[in-house]
């Protein structure tokens, strides 16, 4: 019985450490939107990057929208496939005011290149980095 303590705490801890693991797996992975990413990343039509309007399907696939001009909400010129791995060129932080209510946001946007030399400005909301 001297020991029931510690195994209650192992016990504890274990279950702790798998519910923190299956959040993170809920979760999906990190998006680029609140924090800075630098170097390689990957585009992914994540769920709030559709439900903002920056990716969306074609008939090859779902697609990540992309603007040459800079950070843009609408008026894209670039779409690029999800899971397009990519590298970071430049970041820049961006304030936005949603219609509908009004609320201002402040997220990342990424000048992003791909291997083929193809890129343009993405929301953070659609890049993704490994941990």
């Amino acid at each position: 019985m001297k020991h029931s303590g510690r195994y209650s705490f192992t016990i504890l801890l274990l279950a702790l450490t798998l519910f923190t693991a299956a959040c993170a797996l809920i979760a999906g992975p990190p998006l680029g939107h609140n924090s800075q990413f630098q170097g390689k990343a990957t585009l992914i039509c994540s769920k709030e990057c559709a439900r903002r309007g920056q990716c969306g399907n074609t008939e090859s696939g779902k697609v990540v929208l992309l603007s040459s001009a800079g950070p843009a909400t609408s008026g894209h010129d670039h779409l690029s496939p999800e899971n397009t791995q990519v590298e970071i060129l430049s970041a820049r932080q961006e304030t936005l005011t949603q219609v509908a209510d009004g609320q201002q946001l402040q997220i990342f946007y990424y000048l992003v290149m791909s291997p083929d030399q193809r890129g343009g400005w993405a929301a953070g909301w659609c890049v993704t980095q490994e941990e």
